[in-house]
């Protein structure tokens, strides 16, 4: 069979496979038998791994969503390929934005929680054990997709207005809500996402990394009470715990220099909790907490200097007076080492824009 000739065919399956998902009850076990077929049948022998990758991405490109819930956890799918090297070319051509690239990859669990709302007895988790992608702006795990949790009343990981539904609903939904935040963007994402933008309190633990981060879009939250500020902003946070193999702490160092933030993610994390709107204490609160991390932390060691000028600077200029009324002050009297290095410098700075 020449070149030509498999080119036809595969156009052939792919224009099958297209009409099958537009039906209005397309068959995932048709399409993954037309997909197992490209591997095991005696005329597509010829056809490269590479090709094979491609027509995948492909397939997965004309309906993401379908691809993910019916088509992605099919065994048949991935007998006769490299699992692990067709994951990581599908994501490298088809589903990493301009500028992004994968920083390191290893294999682990990580799951996603919310685990500060006390009315639930077990709240929901999202979890993915496999592989893990890390990119310079998220992280694509792929493997099994689960979901435990949610026995009592309470909100749902990655759907806060489903409440006093069954445990069994929410986990549901929870899958579904993970699927569906990958897939409903400019470049769908083959796998799992998880958001890593704008986190703290990112740690190492003996087994892995841990941070926070708020998941949810919060809008200007300046209208509400403090308690309800702070029930709004609890709501959207998740911490997002990465589990690795025990001996290999190679990768949990790794992991975590992979995720530390750079100069610019760190002034958005700032942004990010101006743009909140919170009153006064709430925010002097988080500010502090965030500034001084920058100094006695490990994910801010690889910083410079004037790269921690550049972040002090930049949150004074996003509200002057409370910074030199709430913030200022507290900071000027912190007297461990790593901030007396910058305070002569740091003052000097202050002094010139106010």
């Amino acid at each position: 069979m020449n070149e030509l000739n498999k080119i036809g065919d595969l156009n052939q399956v792919f224009s099958n496979i297209h009409e099958e998902f537009k039906s209005t009850q397309p068959s995932s076990n048709r399409v993954i038998t037309y997909l197992y077929d490209l591997r095991t049948k005696e005329e597509f022998q010829g056809l490269s791994d590479s090709k094979f990758y491609d027509f995948i991405g492909e397939v997965f490109k004309l309906n993401p969503e379908y691809f993910m819930k019916h088509i992605y956890g099919a065994r048949r799918l991935y007998e006769e390929v490299n699992k692990k090297e067709m994951e990581k070319y599908i994501i490298e051509k088809f589903c990493l934005y301009e500028g992004e690239q994968i920083l390191y990859e290893c294999n682990g669990e990580i799951t996603e929680t919310n685990p500060t709302m006390k009315v639930v007895s077990t709240p929901v988790k999202a979890s993915v054990d496999g592989r893990i992608y890390i990119t310079n702006y998220r992280i694509i795990a792929h493997g099994k997709l689960s979901a435990k949790g949610g026995r009592w009343w309470g909100f749902g990981l990655l759907d806060l207005a489903i409440a006093g539904v069954t445990g069994e609903t929410k986990r549901d939904k929870s899958k579904i809500g993970m699927i569906e935040g990958s897939t409903f963007q400019e470049l769908p994402c083959y796998g799992f996402q998880f958001k890593t933008s704008n986190h703290v309190r990112l740690k190492k633990k003996s087994n892995g990394i841990l941070y926070s981060l708020i998941v949810d879009k919060v809008e200007n939250i300046s209208n509400l009470s403090r308690t309800k500020q702070f029930k709004a902003v609890v709501q959207a946070m998740r911490m997002v715990r990465l589990t690795l193999p025990s001996s290999k702490k190679e990768d949990i160092n790794n992991v975590f220099k992979a995720l530390c933030k750079n100069v610019y993610q760190t002034i958005s994390s700032f942004i990010e909790i101006y743009e909140l709107g919170l009153y006064e204490k709430l925010k002097r609160k988080e500010f502090l907490y965030r500034l001084r991390k920058l100094w006695d932390s490990e994910e801010y060691q690889h910083l410079s200097n004037s790269e921690y000028l550049e972040i002090v600077e930049t949150v004074y200029n996003l509200d002057p007076q409370f910074f030199m009324t709430m913030v200022y002050p507290k900071m000027m009297s912190w007297t461990f080492p790593s901030f007396l290095k910058v305070k002569s410098e740091l003052l000097e700075i202050l002094n010139k824009e106010r």
